[in-house]
Formats: C-alpha cells, structure tokens, sequence
C-alpha cells in the first residue's frame, strides 16, 4: 500500500482545512448577529467533511479507515438542501 501525495491531493487538503476554518468563523462568530447564518456554516461544514473524505481517497489513506468511503456521499446531499435554505 503506497500513499500517493500530488498536487491535487495537497490542493485537496488546504481546501478542506480552508472550508473548515471558515464554517467555524461562521458558527462561532455570526451567531448572535444573524442567526440565518447557521445554515451556510452547516453547508461549508460538510462540503469541508466531504473534501476531507476525498483527500483520502486522492492519496489512499482511505485504505486505513475504510467506512468512512460512503459517508461523503451523504454530506455532499446535505450540502444541497443546507445551502438552499441558506438564501
């Protein structure tokens, strides 16, 4: 089992880390301003779960914790109705 890092899985990695950072500035520090603001930090937080989950699969650590391979299939169909309810 070789893991593979390349340009696309570190892209991967500083976009989840990103996407993550920002969802937390939004649920921590918008809360009390605008409450509507829950919903996009939801929806960038698990857009930032499922980046994660294909940084895994980019490099093959996947192989390590196998049963996280289907569950970014579920916070990318969250991230649909999380965003819309945003606007």
């Amino acid at each position: 089992m070789a893991i593979n890092f390349t340009l696309s899985s570190f892209l991967y990695l500083v976009l989840s880390i990103f996407i993550f950072h920002s969802a937390l500035i939004i649920l921590t520090y918008t809360r009390k301003k605008n409450p509507c603001n829950l919903w996009l930090g939801f929806a960038f937080l698990s857009i930032s779960i499922a980046s994660t989950i294909g940084f895994l699969i980019a490099t093959k650590l996947i192989l390590l914790i196998p049963h996280l391979f289907r569950t970014a299939n579920i916070f990318i169909l969250v991230f649909m109705p999380l965003s819309y309810l945003y606007v």
